[in-house]
């Protein structure tokens, strides 16, 4: 059973890999790299485009340090969020 499993992921991790390599190359990227004390680091592969400054610049705010007003937004957005998750896994259908 597990063989099977693994056999029906592993295309898929090829499809993605083949797209992402596909789109570093072709196309600009950004990647954010979070190291093990915590650390964002923000790489691109060419030149932004502004809905990419945008994302960004939102990202790194979120990451970095940020004032008391801002954690309380982002810490009852996480709970609205785990909080609608409980809700559709609960009343999701079993055969899902």
């Amino acid at each position: 059973m597990e063989d099977k499993v693994i056999e029906e992921v592993e295309p898929n991790l090829n499809k993605l890999s083949d797209e992402l390599t596909n789109n570093i190359k072709n196309f600009s990227s950004i990647l954010f790299y979070v190291t093990h004390e915590g650390e964002v680091i923000m790489m691109s592969t060419g030149k932004m485009t502004p809905i990419q400054k945008n994302i960004a610049t939102r990202m790194l705010v979120v990451a970095g340090s940020h004032s008391l007003v801002l954690k309380i937004v982002l810490n009852l957005e996480i709970l609205f969020e785990k909080i609608t998750y409980r809700f559709t896994e609960l009343f999701r259908s079993k055969n899902d």
